[in-house]
């Protein structure tokens, strides 16, 4: 693999100084950090490497050869260029000056620039970049460069070097220190590129379902996102583990495997070295680890609801068939612990004779579908299928109907033409959440409004909370298929099966209107009554007085909608 160093030298009149790098290595008495970072890193490259020196004509003729530097009398300052000074370390490594790149003055020239430091980079090189000179927006075309090249060519971004001139003040001062004391720090600029990667490797996990950056990145050394001491980098070594789960809980979820996503130990393990990690990473990860933070946390350690976490994820990714056959292997689990015990649900004879049960169901309770388990044990077969209810029939119908046209591409007679599937799994797993009987905590926050304050609050409200990982109720988007004589009976069942609730309000008025009333209260009673044990939040517009909140409500936790609202929110419900 070809060692290259990329740099650009500018035309001032440079100072001798010390450059010091961050592993304590010291480049003594140069004018250039370029004869520094040369000295300090590429001493034992080979023929094969290279040092590539940018320059246009002035830096040429400046400071790249001899005496390039006048005075003010326009007499020639003794000064010995950077080709003599590389020349005299006895590098075995090409130098490759290059003398007419454009300046930068123009998007154009700035393009050629792209295309000169890009051809010099050869396939899956280790480059080492330096953007101490050079005209403003260096740094940032770096960057654009190392990705793209990245990408392009398999590159590998070894140090990015900044050597801080202007950390010892002003030019004038800094010639009247000692050559002791003038010593500049070079700092390691990596950790940006780095937190890139990761941003975009957390970006494919929340948005496509995909760890595989998550996995390549924790095969490589990421030290460099440590803030600093020997601890904190070896909490970066939790990355490996970390990412491992995630990576198996993606192609679990991808192949469909109900029974390891439920019976999984190690979710809450992932997300206790998360927030131990998180103590110990520069400033900048610790909100994108939060990110992956929610993205796990309603992921429990074997537990049956797992199935249905993992729903949500396919709907999000677009994972319709996983999503509908995890969806109908977690549901049999549950009616398996529910009648059988959560101990059975991965008994093969007991998975397919309740299988045969559902399918008899599904075609009008014609025993004809029933399984060899059904017909080995018909009087269990009976007792289970007087004992479905009617809704999960109707839901494992919906479901079978699905299956049947993925699996069969849309090609069977009469179905799949109109049937938009997206929208079938969502309302499939709407209808499970709000009608499978002691499935609680289905949701982790009911939102409680006023029609009017749902554009203003409560649906930016639930649009927070569910980027950030909770299973909302809202009743316009989570009830928009449910009839309006299923209405009551619905969100009783829904503020049953959640554990918080917000209740939101633009005005006094709008706390005390009908529906909205009975539902905090009946979410109070359930708190008072010892039945739950969460949360109730209230939500205001900043011009409601506290004190004329009704007698109940007081005490509870109130949130005003200032700037930073949503994220005062979010420890309430953790």
């Amino acid at each position: 693999m070809t060692n290259v160093f990329i740099t650009m030298l500018g035309t001032t009149d440079y100072i001798k100084c010390n450059y010091v790098f961050e592993d304590g290595t010291v480049a003594r008495d140069t004018r250039f950090i370029q004869a520094a970072i040369a000295s300090t890193q590429c001493m034992d490259w080979t023929s094969t490497d290279k040092i590539v020196i940018l320059m246009t004509g002035e830096s040429f003729t400046r400071n790249w050869l001899d005496d390039g530097i006048h005075g003010k009398n326009g007499v020639p300052l003794k000064r010995d260029g950077l080709k003599n000074i590389l020349d005299s370390l006895g590098l075995r490594c090409q130098i490759v000056p290059i003398s007419d790149v454009p300046t930068g003055s123009t998007q154009a020239e700035i393009w050629k620039i792209f295309e000169v430091i890009l051809n010099h980079i050869p396939q899956d090189a280790k480059v080492v970049f330096d953007i101490t000179h050079g005209f403003r927006s260096l740094p940032l075309l770096v960057m654009l460069i190392l990705d793209y090249a990245r990408v392009l060519k398999q590159v590998t971004i070894e140090s990015i070097f900044y050597g801080a001139f202007e950390s010892l003040g002003i030019k004038g001062r800094i010639m009247e220190l000692e050559l002791a004391e003038r010593n500049v720090p070079v700092w390691n600029f990596l950790p940006f590129s780095s937190l890139t990667k990761w941003t975009r490797a957390l970006e494919a996990l929340l948005q496509d379902g995909s760890a595989t950056r998550l996995m390549e990145l924790s095969g490589k050394d990421i030290s460099s996102l440590a803030c600093g001491g020997d601890e904190h980098a070896s909490r970066m070594k939790e990355v490996s583990y970390i990412t491992g789960i995630i990576n198996d809980l993606v192609l679990d979820i991808k192949q469909g495997k109900a029974c390891d996503i439920i019976k999984n130990e190690n979710y809450g393990e992932v997300l206790e070295k998360i927030e131990y990690m998180k103590s110990g990473v520069i400033p900048p990860l610790k909100p994108l680890l939060s990110l992956l933070e929610n993205r796990m946390h309603q992921f429990k350690n074997n537990d049956l609801r797992n199935g249905y976490v993992a729903v949500e994820w396919c709907i999000e990714q677009g994972l319709l068939q996983q999503g509908f056959l995890l969806l109908k292997e977690t549901l049999i689990s549950e009616l398996i612990a529910k009648h059988d015990g959560q101990h059975m649900i991965n008994r093969v004879a007991t998975r397919n004779l309740y299988r045969g049960v559902v399918n008899a169901l599904v075609h009008g309770g014609d025993e004809g579908w029933w399984t060899v388990e059904c017909k080995d044990y018909p009087g269990k077969a009976r007792e289970l299928t007087r004992m479905f209810p009617k809704d999960v029939v109707t839901l494992f119908s919906m479901i079978e109907e699905s299956l049947g046209i993925l699996e069969t591409g849309g090609f069977l007679e009469g179905h799949g033409m109109h049937v938009d599937l997206k929208n079938q799994l969502e309302r499939c797993y709407t209808v499970l959440g709000i009608t499978l009987k002691g499935n609680e905590r289905v949701f982790d926050i009911f939102i409680s409004h006023k029609s009017v304050d749902f554009e203003s609050m409560a649906k930016p409200l639930h649009d927070f909370f569910v980027k950030n990982g909770f299973r909302v109720f809202l009743s316009e988007i989570t009830l928009k298929d449910i009839a309006k004589s299923e209405f009551n009976e619905v969100i009783d069942t829904a503020i049953d099966n959640s554990r918080h609730m917000i209740v939101c309000a633009s005005c006094i008025e709008n706390l005390s209107s009908g529906w909205v009333k009975d539902e905090w209260n009946l979410f109070l009673n359930e708190l008072r009554s010892s039945r739950k044990s969460g949360n109730l939040v209230v939500v205001l517009d900043p011009r409601v007085q506290i004190g004329k909140l009704p007698l109940s409500l007081r005490n509870k936790t109130v949130i005003r909608t200032d700037d930073n609202w949503n994220d005062d929110l979010l420890p309430y419900f953790r």
